[in-house]
């Protein structure tokens, strides 16, 4: 392949597609300590959690414990920058397929808003698999199939039914426990509320205001 200027080694579109600094796309979507607290609610006690698509390194920064260890991924240079200061942060695109990681090496797993931009969101799921430890549980969150939740995002490639991320996580080996909406309910994030947002958006109306994503908690059997 011939060189050029963008890369010497000649695959520099491969590079440029998935390194691209994402400074303020990163800034407008870190999470909220109450978001965190939610999530570590559901793991329990874990000693060494997997944050997919980290970001900036939320989930280490707000982490309750500090023995807990969290090792993130993603695929953009400034957010691991920044992500190394609270997490064992490396840059790593998800698309690859095998994760860097021993089977079984993780308690818990949490995979939040990460799937919606893979080409093969269900190799990954499967990588997932690989690296829990059985009986442990993964968190992931999609968008809803709204036109303006998974197209006001720009690297956004797809959205999710309910059924397809729960046949999606049934197929790559877990068994799903629950399936719940989140988003955006005014005052909740502000009054320590983010626990209620599902029950919430039960109600058709809050749902179709405020209503943008599904998250699914499931589990690695043990046998």
């Amino acid at each position: 392949m011939k060189k050029d200027q963008h890369n010497p080694e000649g695959d520099g579109f491969i590079q440029q597609k998935f390194f691209v600094g994402k400074c303020h796309y990163f800034r407008s979507r870190e999470l909220k300590p109450g978001q965190v607290d939610f999530y570590f609610s559901h793991f329990g006690k874990v000693k060494k959690l997997l944050d997919l698509g980290c970001g900036s390194g939320s989930i280490g920064k707000y982490k309750p414990d500090s023995s807990i260890e969290v090792f993130g991924l993603d695929s953009d240079p400034g957010a691991i920058k920044e992500a190394s200061c609270y997490e064992k942060a490396q840059l790593y695109d998800l698309e690859r397929g095998a994760l860097p990681f021993p089977e079984g090496f993780f308690c818990a797993v949490l995979a939040k808003d990460i799937l919606e931009h893979l080409v093969r969101p269900q190799v990954l799921i499967q990588e997932i698999f690989r690296v829990l430890k059985p009986g442990n549980l993964v968190i992931a969150s999609v968008p809803m199939p709204k036109p303006r939740v998974v197209w006001g995002d720009y690297s956004h490639i797809r959205g999710f039914t309910i059924d397809a991320l729960g046949t999606m996580f049934e197929d790559g080996g877990f068994r799903v426990v629950s399936i719940w909406r989140m988003g955006g309910v005014p005052l909740t994030g502000r009054l320590g509320l983010i626990r209620w947002v599902p029950w919430l958006l039960k109600f058709p109306l809050l749902d179709y205001l405020y209503g943008s994503s599904f998250e699914i908690k499931a589990y690695k059997p043990s046998g």
